[in-house]
């Protein structure tokens, strides 16, 4: 039987209990208030005393696993509901047939029970049959199929890294967030200036490496924490071009018309060369699309996939002039949504946008993903929310 917190007026059940005293069982805040007073409590021994950086390290990493259990929850509902409308799309035809069939027997049942009648041909049908069976419906396997099918494509390994809690850029001496689940827009103090827009990219770790356009100043940003880190020697002033992050590599690309081809080690803290990008125009978007680096150009139709083993670029895909937003599986122009098939290669969806509802000079160069939303947003500070699921976009308002 579960017992009650010790505690007079508490009617919360019992998860501690302290061996000061026998039976002396708690909930966890009355725990906490009791092992303050002063008493032979073991359970200290249990206990260490934690510095302001550890502190700081350990809340940093129960956050990450708490946005991962909160992404776990949201992704659960999301297919608890999809399993349901996807079932009862493939069974609804096999339902409406068993239906039928009912239907049909009861008829015939009730006819013979009120009138003691029966049709000729349906009673020779009944009496042919040796044992009373009824054939199950033979397009209830490929259900099955359909059914494993999804099941495979849904239960994936989450990664909460794919996951953004905010969507950020410096300002200043600012560092600006807008909450992508409230929509709140809120402002911390840095210890740096950046007046430009950022190119950045995600880390492992869920920081960023934050680099402002044009210039050679690259830093290490926690989000979370609002804390910034310069980065040393950057061989390169930068205009505009990708910056991706894969096996601890930074890799900074831009066309020859203003050349950044570098990469940044975040072990050995070393720069070094990586081949020249074929591109011939400012590199303006690009991202990481599975393990290779996508670069693509305002002014030019080629897209190009970069492979960090090989060190070598390969055309891919052409599309039309105009902004392109590349990230998570998707590129993103003017009037098409490319998205990555991992056995059929790159599809299309058209959806609706115009190249003067969106500018692509960005705020931040990174492309944040929350849910099945992608968000971007341009040098005006207007929010774009773009849906993986309708291939729409539309300009959200935050406050």
């Amino acid at each position: 039987m579960s017992k009650k917190c010790g505690i007079e007026g508490c009617k919360n059940l019992v998860e501690i209990c302290c061996e000061c005293k026998t039976n002396n069982y708690f909930c966890v805040e009355h725990f906490v208030i009791h092992v303050k007073k002063v008493g032979n409590h073991l359970i200290h021994s249990a206990f260490m005393e934690i510095k302001a950086d550890q502190a700081s390290k350990a809340i940093k990493e129960i956050n990450h696993r708490l946005r991962q259990i909160f992404f776990i929850k949201s992704e659960l509902s999301k297919f608890s509901s999809e399993l349901i409308s996807f079932v009862t799309s493939k069974t609804k035809k096999i339902a409406t047939a068993l239906n039928s069939d009912l239907h049909y027997y009861t008829s015939i049942k009730r006819f013979i029970q009120e009138r003691g009648e029966i049709d000729r041909e349906v009673y020779e049908k009944l009496s042919s049959s040796g044992q009373s069976s009824v054939q199950v419906p033979p397009n209830l396997d490929s259900v099955k199929d359909d059914l494993n099918t999804f099941f495979e494509s849904q239960f994936k390994l989450v990664e909460g890294e794919n996951e953004d809690d905010d969507y950020f850029w410096i300002e200043n001496e600012s560092l600006v967030k807008i909450n992508l689940d409230k929509l709140k827009k809120t402002r911390k103090h840095v210890k740096t200036s950046i007046t430009s827009a950022i190119n950045s990219c995600k880390l492992p770790e869920g920081q960023f490496f934050v680099n402002s356009v044009g210039t050679g100043e690259c830093f290490l940003l926690d989000v979370d924490e609002g804390e910034i880190m310069p980065i040393e020697n950057c061989p390169v002033n930068t205009y505009s071009g990708v910056i991706a992050c894969i096996d601890e590599q930074i890799f900074m690309i831009n066309g020859y018309s203003s050349p950044m081809n570098e990469k940044y080690s975040l072990s050995t803290k070393e720069w070094t060369k990586v081949a020249m990008c074929p591109l011939t125009q400012h590199v303006n978007t690009g991202g990481v699309i599975q393990d290779k680096i996508c670069l693509t150009c305002y002014y030019q139709n080629s897209a190009y996939m970069y492979d960090p083993k090989t060190d070598l670029y390969k055309a891919f895909l052409s599309l039309s002039k105009g902004y392109k937003i590349v990230g998570h599986g998707f590129i993103l122009t003017s009037q098409w949504a490319y998205k990555q098939d991992e056995e059929k290669g790159w599809k299309n969806f058209p959806y609706r946008a115009k190249d003067s509802d969106c500018c692509y000079c960005m705020m931040n160069t990174y492309v944040f993903k929350k849910g099945r939303y992608l968000y971007f947003c341009n040098c005006s500070q207007k929010l774009y929310r773009f849906d993986t699921k309708l291939f729409e976009y539309k300009i959200v308002s935050y406050t």
